[in-house]
């Protein structure tokens, strides 16, 4: 196989590769991927023939593009940016790999591979892409080394790279490439602040709107993974997002009080550490009762903890397993409800409030139907008393809104919270798998304490524990190269050098990192000469040594041209590169067996040791 045809089978599959990159992103639909598909195999199989296409209209057709993404952007908003820079990647790669391919050509080729690449690692959470990145990864070096062959005519007929040769370089691209992924600080939630992916799926709702119509989506996608890192991890627990104490027909809303700062607790029982995923809400989810939060960039507001800013990728929440100690809320019910704090203090009759509640929570799970349908509440209607009345059937909203007034009714202060139940735990990763479909809401009333009561059928018996090594393999991509940011590196950084007692302050902190950065660089730097030296062709490294003593060699003259320049300018040793020279030629195009590393170091020697002229 000639390396012109490796070098043209090479340049297609890399530019096949970034496609498939895009791909397994999900940023290229299937159809226009097998449309790619076919157009590289056409154009491999005719990579040199030159199509004979205007520069002025190519120009044009580029600009004409590019003004109809940026016309889609200002149309349909910033959501499309992210389509218009891949149709934009995707033409250009089109266009270049169409048009007639010299060696410039081909490296632009490579680059817009890359573009592709980079595109889909930076706008993607499914490591599946990753096909593509290693097929990038493979070929890359390796049309490099056919350009620069086939650039300095350097590749001496019949031999190849050994065995080992390319794996090698593969492996040192694969570490040098991940080392400075985890080392180059950078932002924290790229792609939440530049806000081009923004798919939040979550079935929490803050306020409780029992009006709504339409049928509840039973959505698998996962909103949250948790990690109990202290304390006893429970089968299932309540993780609330919302406390609502304002209370009208249509349903239960929160306490719009004045804005206050956090109030921290030093003693805690359990540390959890969560990881959102898709959440639209900027409310902080905990379970219990809340201790502290890291990072601390919240606010309180009324009964409820909200993110100042953007919710973060993940963050650590201490908690008390123990009853809130807040204030009681009011027992007020509106006019429109009186009928069902009636009917709770009918059915609750006499004795203790734990008493009261569990014959509440008995008949409301005895005779009321759980359904994730919505149920069309007529105009002239109070849902939660057309609930309670008319249909008896509902989904957990309808159930909490009703035990929340029925306790009312009794005198016992209640307010409903919206949240998740937490029920699935995936053993093989070893935290708890939060799903949409997980969105609930269940009462919490005072008895001298806040406690909690659920009245949802649903709520019963759905512990659940097994493996699912996807999600694991998953959370791992999305935790260590997806969500991988700056506040990571000061975690890990902090561990490593505060843990030893020579250093208690910053300022050995930030000296030890300065320090361990320019060794970091300095290393790189050995390792990246030591293999550009390895792998550069013998005739370069002598031109390279005649350029540090002044004698500037242009690759692109041809061998005779530098001998009679060397003979010119320094000829010292113009007849040991003669000689050298009749070596070399007769290695590379007469096909003889000759160590030429060896000749080529003993010419190294000699320009080295010769004095100018």
């Amino acid at each position: 196989m000639s390396s012109t045809y490796k070098l043209s089978l090479i340049t297609t599959g890399i530019s096949l590769s970034g496609m498939l990159c895009l791909f397994l992103a999900d940023l290229l639909a299937p159809l226009a991927f097998i449309v790619i598909c076919m157009v590289h195999l056409v154009v491999c199989r005719y990579f040199y023939v030159k199509i004979s296409v205007p520069s002025s209209l190519v120009l044009m057709c580029c600009l004409g593009v590019v003004c109809l993404e940026i016309l889609r952007i200002y149309l349909f908003g910033r959501e499309t940016m992210l389509l218009a820079l891949r149709d934009v990647i995707v033409f250009f790669a089109i266009i270049r790999l169409v048009l007639k391919k010299t060696n410039r050509e081909i490296h632009q080729i490579i680059g817009i591979g890359l573009a592709e690449c980079i595109l889909a690692t930076i706008f993607t959470v499914s490591p599946m892409f990753l096909v593509g990145l290693v097929l990038m990864v493979c070929l890359i070096p390796m049309a490099l080394y056919y350009l620069d062959s086939s650039e300095f005519g350097e590749k001496p007929r019949g031999t190849v790279p050994g065995h080992l040769h390319w794996p090698a370089v593969w492996s040192g691209i694969i570490v040098v490439c991940s080392v400075l992924f985890y080392i180059i600080p950078r932002p924290s939630s790229t792609i939440i602040k530049t806000s081009l992916i923004t798919h939040p799926r979550t079935g929490f709702s803050e306020e409780v709107d029992l009006n709504k119509t339409g049928s509840i989506v039973n959505d698998d996608n996962i909103a949250m993974r948790i990690i109990w890192a202290d304390g006893s991890p429970p089968n299932t627990f309540y993780l609330s997002g919302a406390r609502l104490e304002n209370i009208s027909g249509g349903g239960f809303t929160r306490e719009t009080s004045q804005r206050r700062g956090m109030v921290m607790k030093e003693s805690f029982t359990d540390r959890l550490t969560i990881y959102p995923t898709g959440i639209g809400a900027h409310n902080v989810f905990y379970p219990y009762s809340f201790a502290s939060i890291f990072p601390r960039r919240s606010i309180r507001q009324g009964n409820n903890i909200y993110w100042t800013k953007e919710v973060p990728p993940v963050y650590d929440v201490w908690v008390n397993n123990t009853p809130l100690d807040d204030p009681p809320c009011s027992t007020y019910l509106p006019d429109e409800v009186l009928r069902a704090g009636a009917l709770g203090k009918a059915i609750a009759g006499r004795g203790s409030t734990a008493q009261k509640v569990s014959m509440l929570v008995d008949y409301l799970r005895n005779n009321y139907t759980y359904s994730l349908d919505r149920p069309e509440v007529p105009d002239d209607a109070v849902p939660i008393e057309w609930f309670l009345f008319e249909t008896r059937k509902g989904h957990c909203e309808f159930f909490a809104s009703a035990l929340a007034c029925m306790l009312r009714g009794c005198g016992i202060p209640a307010r409903v919270v919206t949240g998740f139940l937490v029920h699935e735990y995936n053993t093989s990763g070893e935290y708890y798998i939060v799903r949409s479909r997980d969105a609930h809401a269940w009462v919490e009333y005072w008895d001298g304490h806040w406690l909690l009561a659920d009245a949802s059928p649903v709520s019963s018996g759905i512990s659940r524990k097994h493996s699912n090594l996807f999600d694991t393999m998953r959370f791992k991509w999305i935790r260590w190269v997806i969500q991988y940011s700056l506040d990571d590196q000061i975690r890990f950084a902090t561990f490593v050098l505060f843990s030893s007692p020579d250093i208690d302050n910053e300022m050995g902190y930030i000296l030890y990192t300065c320090i361990g950065s320019v060794f970091f660089a300095i290393c790189l730097w050995v390792v990246y000469r030591s293999v550009r030296m390895l792998y550069m062709p013998s005739y370069a490294k002598v031109v390279r040594a005649f350029g540090k003593k002044g004698v500037v060699l242009e690759k692109h003259d041809t061998h005779e041209q530098h001998f009679r320049q060397v003979a010119r300018q320094w000829n010292p040793v113009s007849q040991d590169f003669g000689e050298y020279l009749c070596v070399y030629l007769e290695w590379r195009f007469g096909g003889r067996k000759i160590d030429i590393s060896a000749f080529t170091e003993k010419m190294i020697r000699k320009i080295r040791s010769t004095p100018p002229q």
